[in-house]
């Protein structure tokens, strides 16, 4: 009587193929003007953030869910974009525009831990009442 060994290998993964990205080539950056003297001149200059944020490789949102209020954000969200895709393809380039009407926003996600209710609620417990009959 023979044993017959079978050697169980696993199976082979492959790494899911990346999508070849077309570089950025719209930014919108974020900075200050900064006052800078060269050859004894004071000149004003733009000096941003070292990292920009990519417009034309940005992707519009897709509003999912039945709120009616979600989908004019998510709309809002996504007009915002082509406002500013607007502006940045009408440079030439090498060439930089200043826009008004955007702010600015810096914010911290908050850890499930830590977000608070907004608004209070009774304790569904406290609403139990049991009694005899």
């Amino acid at each position: 009587m023979s044993i017959l060994n079978t050697i169980r290998s696993a199976p082979t993964v492959t790494p899911a193929a990346t999508q070849d990205r077309t570089p950025a080539t719209l930014w919108l950056n974020i900075g200050a003007d900064f006052e800078l003297v060269r050859d004894g001149q004071t000149v004003t200059e733009f000096i941003s953030m070292p990292v920009g944020i990519p417009l034309d490789t940005t992707e519009h949102m897709v509003a999912k869910g039945k709120s009616p209020e979600w989908h004019q954000m998510v709309a809002c969200k996504n007009a915002i974009l082509d406002a500013v895709l607007g502006e940045a393809n009408s440079c030439k380039a090498g060439e930089g525009k200043f826009l008004s009407g955007l702010k600015m926003q810096v914010y911290k996600k908050a850890d499930q831990s830590e977000i608070e209710p907004t608004v209070e609620t009774p304790s569904l417990v406290s609403q139990l009442k049991i009694s005899a009959a």
